[in-house]
Formats: C-alpha cells, sequence, structure tokens
C-alpha cells in the first residue's frame, strides 16, 4: 500500500509537502468559501488564465498545487472522531 510520502515515487507531488501554518489554513479555508459561492465545473478553472476566462481573486493568494496538497491532507474532525483522526488536533489562534 503506498502512503502520501512514497520512496517509490521520488518525484510524486506529494513528497513535496512541507509544513503549513495557521494563515495558509485561513486562505485555504477562504477559498473553499469562495468556491461555494462562485460555482466552477472543474477545480482547475478557478486557476484558470486562458482568454475570456473570469479571473478568480484566488490566483493571487494560494497555488493550485499547493490548494490541492491541504485539500488532499486537511481533515476535519470533531472530538467524539474515531481513529486515526481521534488523535489529529487542530489548533487555530484567534487574532
Amino acid at each position: 500500500m503506498r502512503t502520501l510520502e512514497d520512496d517509490s515515487l521520488p518525484y510524486a507531488q506529494a513528497n513535496a509537502w512541507y509544513p503549513t501554518c495557521y494563515k495558509e489554513i485561513y486562505i485555504y479555508f477562504a477559498i473553499r468559501i469562495y468556491m461555494t459561492l462562485y460555482v466552477c465545473n472543474k477545480l482547475s478553472n478557478y486557476w484558470d488564465t486562458k482568454e475570456f476566462t473570469p479571473m478568480h481573486p484566488i490566483l493571487k493568494e494560494m497555488q493550485r498545487d499547493r490548494f490541492q496538497e491541504l485539500h488532499m491532507r486537511v481533515q476535519l474532525a470533531g472530538k467524539d472522531a474515531i481513529r486515526p483522526f481521534a488523535k489529529v488536533s487542530l489548533f487555530i489562534p484567534y487574532f
């Protein structure tokens, strides 16, 4: 079984993971909210820069590859979550 970080695929996108911070998580959630307000057929359409396509403001905030990387790894679960997510705690300070 392959994991997200797989040594058999040295150039896989998942191997390029680097840690995130609360600011990037906020941006990720803001993009997810934006996607519910402005619906596109494909995820890649939000980052499309072709002629005659709308320019979305999220282009300036986060690259598509990074968004997909976070989307693949972010898992929200409540206090009653079953394993393995019961061990994960996401603390985001409020300012």
